[in-house]
């Protein structure tokens, strides 16, 4: 009998077959971002031409990034909110919160997949939802 994760797997399956150590694909229904690692991610997203993000929820958060000593993290910021708006990503400003806590409280979703920019994936399970850190390599078909 399956366990809850290779459940929400098998629904999310869309190539290969859920056999421990072999490579499949699915598909992701939120991601989110924030403002250390997004930047980078979201710069990669416009070089790959990626014209609307395809997910049911995106969410940018600007919640590490904060302190104010020089231009570059406003920069940021604005940056984030521009390209957000262009792809039809959720931004989050400054103040509303930390990105685990606001996405557990405002949009986890049981038996979801969520896909984030960075490498902790703290509040995955605390909604019975599925986190994968976008720090795997993937092979991307044309």
């Amino acid at each position: 009998m399956p366990n809850l994760t290779e459940k929400i797997i098998r629904r999310h399956l869309t190539q290969g077959d859920v056999v421990s150590g072999e490579p499949i694909a699915i598909t992701i229904d939120q991601t989110l971002t924030q403002d250390a690692t997004g930047t980078m991610a979201y710069l990669q997203l416009e070089a790959m031409g990626v014209d609307q993000v395809q997910t049911e929820l995106s969410v940018s958060y600007v919640d590490h990034n904060t302190l104010q000593s020089g231009f570059e993290n406003a920069d940021d910021h604005k940056y984030l909110q521009t390209v957000a708006k262009k792809h039809g990503v959720l931004f989050s400003r400054p103040g509303n919160g930390i990105c685990h806590q606001v996405r557990l409280e405002r949009f986890a979703k049981p038996g979801h997949r969520r896909r984030r920019s960075g490498c902790r994936l703290c509040d995955g399970g605390d909604a019975v939802s599925s986190a994968h850190a976008a720090r795997h390599r993937h092979r991307i078909k044309k």
